[in-house]
């Protein structure tokens, strides 16, 4: 299998990065390479792009890298960039950001920027991968050199609760969905017979589908999926569909991050004051009211969202106070993003055409038109929990299989994206997802799949690698068809190889070289893995 696109987007460096990692070899070095421990295990950093922290100080453009410390294109720089400038007016008080901490999690973030030997705690919403240099951005011509180190300050491990039903939560803590819920889950009844899903009660709950997990409702326009009563709360993660409403926010302070919310009739409705809404995906809001999010309330965040195809308007805003940033709004029947009259709203860096008395910051409408935006709807989860949950079920019948196998397919022929924009990314020749699977191929294996869906996708490579891995696990080393050089002794290599075919095209070093560089990927994540011979 040709790798068609490298989704990995590494950007070419300019003579600012050239700068920036000449400071680096030359003041960081004993600084590179960070090692913490706690119960034993060796522990590492990365920083997501564009991790919210909670009550409003943002993160924007933070991905730490170990190819390149930095990048830059014509508007902005890349990997490792700290906007300094979002961080809530911090220049004029940096010991705002100490009073940010997560002790909860057993552990707290820094970020040390080397050049002024000063201090930012940023907390620690997210999986620690790995940690390397970062550069600062105070403003477009003062990038600092700086460090991230992460400090443990409990070994107690966060208590998580597990769902498999619907119900009522009516004490704080973090709860993940283990299973899709249907309409046979849910909630009562009303004399309409509406049902509701997730109803919380008391502050401080996170629920977590985990990007794995769906919430389906009566469709017909009933019930809700998500009810949030009490404040300080998040739901992020989830697949929410067919519901009247998928979450219902009444309450102050909470979050809602990264769900992927279909053909409700409203995706996200808001009555109360201080939320934030930000980095989900709303689709097909249809019915009688057919809208995206509903803000009837004052000071909430909706930030970078993307809401597509919409009966009436996709965004509306009914009170003064609310904030849009770096939303996509496309395709509404009626307009993008509604104000209603006698209210205002401010905002940057949205994307719509139709606007009712809503401007970005200086311009008229929306600063980004939909021209050439897709209204494709391409969605992907945690493609890492899924890839790591397929090759478990896999090795209940074939236990050698060697762990982050997978992963390391995913890497090598997409970057481990399914999506490219909002599109499903698609090879040249037709491969399809983030596996990169040929129609010919999955017409053998997975007929019954639908290779645009990630997760059919990646269930699809399983199929495939098990299909090879029977047909080539009685080679041996010497199994080279078309005597190409090949070599391998595991037979797991050899699936890999006959996964990507057995042919050694000379305009295609990738090809040739493929079973190493999956390997070598896999190996990032599973450093015991064998080397395999590399014609």
């Amino acid at each position: 299998m040709k790798k068609v696109i490298n989704m990995k987007n590494k950007g070419q460096a300019t003579s600012l990065s050239d700068v920036l990692i000449g400071l680096v070899v030359v003041g960081l070095i004993g600084l590179f390479v960070f090692l913490f421990i706690t119960r034993g295990q060796e522990v590492q950093v990365r920083v997501e792009q564009n991790e919210i922290l909670r009550r409003k100080i943002t993160l924007i453009n933070v991905l730490l890298s170990s190819e390149e410390l930095v990048y830059t294109t014509e508007t902005m720089v890349h990997r490792g960039v700290i906007d300094k400038e979002k961080l809530d007016d911090i220049e004029s008080n940096p010991e705002a950001l100490s009073r940010i901490s997560y002790s909860d999690s057993g552990y707290s973030l820094k970020v040390i920027d080397l050049d002024v030997n000063d201090e930012w705690l940023v907390g620690n919403d997210f999986d620690p991968i790995f940690e390397t240099p970062v550069a600062i951005r105070y403003s477009e011509d003062d990038i600092h050199i700086g460090i991230i180190s992460i400090e443990f300050t409990s070994e107690v491990p966060m208590d998580v609760k597990e769902l498999d039903t619907c119900q009522r939560i009516a004490e704080s803590g973090y709860y993940k969905l283990t299973r899709n819920l249907i309409e046979d889950d849910l909630l009562g009844g009303d004399a309409f017979g509406s049902k509701d899903c997730f109803v919380i009660t008391t502050s401080g709950v996170t629920l977590d589908c985990q990007n794995r997990f769906s919430i389906t409702g009566m469709g017909s326009h009933r019930g809700i999926g998500v009810v949030i009563n009490d404040p300080d709360s998040i739901v992020k993660n989830c697949e929410i569909r067919d519901f009247n409403t998928g979450i219902e926010i009444d309450s102050r302070l909470n979050k809602i991050e990264k769900n992927h919310i279909e053909t409700c009739n409203v995706g996200i409705i808001v009555f109360k004051d201080e939320n934030e809404i930000e980095g989900n995906i709303i689709t097909e809001p249809e019915g009688d009211l057919g809208r995206g999010i509903d803000v009837h309330s004052e000071s909430n965040l909706i930030e970078g969202n993307k809401i597509f195809d919409t009966i009436k308007n996709s965004i509306i805003i009914r009170k003064d106070g609310n904030e849009l940033i770096d939303n996509v709004v496309c395709g509404s029947q009626m307009k993008d993003i509604f104000v209603d009259d006698g209210k205002t709203a401010t905002g940057s860096g949205n994307t719509c055409d139709e606007t009712n008395n809503y401007d970005d910051e200086g311009t008229a409408g929306c600063e980004k038109s939909c021209d050439g935006e897709s209204s494709g709807t391409c969605y992907q989860g945690d493609v890492k929990v899924e890839i790591r949950a397929t090759e478990e079920e896999i090795k209940e019948d074939y236990p050698t299989l060697p762990d982050y196998l997978l992963w390391g397919i995913a890497m090598q022929e997409s970057g481990a994206n399914h999506c490219r924009g909002y599109e499903v990314v698609e090879g040249s020749l037709g491969s399809t997802g983030i596996m990169q699977i040929y129609p010919t191929t999955a017409s053998s294996y997975c007929a019954d799949l639908d290779l645009t869906d990630w997760k059919d996708n990646i269930e699809c490579v399983g199929r495939i690698l098990i299909g090879k891995y029977n047909a080539y696990k009685d080679e041996d080393e010497t199994y080279d068809p078309l005597d190409c050089g090949y070599s391998y002794a595991d037979p797991w290599m050899r699936a890999v190889r006959g996964y990507n075919g057995w042919g050694c095209p000379i305009e295609w070093p990738s090809t040739r070289r493929y079973v190493c560089l999956v390997y070598d990927h896999a190996r990032e994540e599973n450093p015991i893995l064998p080397v395999p011979e590399c014609p």
